[in-house]
């Protein structure tokens, strides 16, 4: 017998998890990890749209904490796109950056909410 999550606090919990280890793990420089925090997230979040809501907030928090460095970060993705012969500049890259840690975020979120019963 599973048991059924509250109704409570579990919106604010999983925004400052995802949001403040993205932010940390991103300043350390270990950004993909955030597929712990955010697992555990999911266990305080049922629905889709609300899971898809609160993954945006992972690329926010990594560009915070990207933003001191901000022209180096896109300096190195300049050099990055003209090594590799990408078109678009700093910009593919940067979009790259913004989808895997969006999904890193998403996907392990999803998975762990679908485990738990909802409160009907």
């Amino acid at each position: 017998m599973m048991v059924p999550r509250s109704k409570g606090y579990g919106a604010i919990i999983s925004v400052v998890i995802v949001f403040l280890f993205s932010l940390i793990l991103a300043y350390i420089g270990y950004w993909y990890l955030i597929i712990v925090p955010s697992a555990v997230a999911g266990l305080f979040v049922s629905k889709l749209g609300r899971i898809a809501a609160y993954s945006l907030l992972s690329p926010i928090g990594v560009f915070v904490a990207m933003s001191p460095h901000l022209s180096y970060g896109v300096e190195q993705a300049s050099l990055f796109s003209a090594i590799a012969g990408i078109p678009g500049g700093p910009a593919f890259p940067l979009i790259i950056l913004i989808a895997i840690s969006y999904l890193l975020a998403m996907l392990p979120m999803a998975a762990v909410s679908s485990f738990l019963p909802e409160n009907t």
